[in-house]
């Protein structure tokens, strides 16, 4: 007797031959390109003027670069949870009595009005009604402003809102910048049981190193509205 067909989405967690871990596997990413404002994808290196989404899991990770030298730069430290280094040996964070410790470690102080060295992110997983492979977009520096508002319409609507990021320039006397906007937006819900599956998967990282852009995303203090 056949089996009978079906319209659901497989299961992602297939079977695979061997172990495969996090390291075995590309999350795409997003970046917003600093002179259009486009929304532009790590893998593809396809662009788009706006992304619609839900969002499956947040996440907080550090990175601290070194200078930039031609086309690479050097990682100096970073932490997959914004909490301790991922690699203990790095020289830097706050030694505690027993591991080193972001709290407290100087490249993530303010220090004099001047931003830290090391970049606080927050990173978002989520999936597009389009494609099969969930992404992430991480915000930083005045961008992360936007995050905390986010958080809380994620928090309080859980996988089940569809919302829609576009960008709009900024203008400063110090410097023009993309900020990046949201809001709800309306969509089938065919694809959010499969989000949801998504969610289970055990190999997806939020978090991986990259390469930084030649030039730094613009910090504005919270405080002051300045341009850091």
């Amino acid at each position: 007797m056949q089996n009978e067909s079906t319209n659901e989405h497989l299961s992602p967690d297939a079977e695979f031959d061997g172990e495969f871990t996090g390291d075995d596997f590309v999350i795409p990413r997003w970046r917003i390109d600093k002179q259009t404002g486009m929304f532009v994808n790590s893998v593809t290196g396809a662009s788009k003027e706006s992304i619609t989404a839900v969002i499956l899991r947040i996440g907080r990770s550090r990175i601290l670069w070194g200078k930039f030298q031609g086309s690479d730069t050097e990682l100096l430290c970073y932490s997959t949870d914004g909490i301790e280094p991922a690699d203990q040996d790095t020289p830097y964070g706050f030694v505690d009595a027993q591991r080193k410790i972001c709290n407290g470690c100087p490249k993530a102080e303010w220090l004099n009005g001047k931003r830290p060295e090391c970049s606080a992110l927050i990173n978002y997983l989520m999936l597009e009604p389009s494609s099969n492979v969930p992404s992430v977009l991480s915000l930083s520096g005045v961008r992360l402003r936007v995050a905390k508002s986010l958080n809380t319409l994620v928090k309080f609507s859980g996988v089940k809102t569809w919302i829609e990021f576009s960008t709009e320039l900024q203008n400063h006397p110090n410097g023009d910048f993309y900020q990046l906007h949201f809001s709800e937006a309306e969509y089938n819900t065919e694809w959010l049981e499969y989000a949801r599956q998504i969610m289970k998967t055990k190999t997806l990282r939020l978090t991986s190193p990259e390469q930084p852009d030649n030039e730094a995303s613009p910090s504005i203090d919270p405080e002051t509205g300045e341009v850091l």
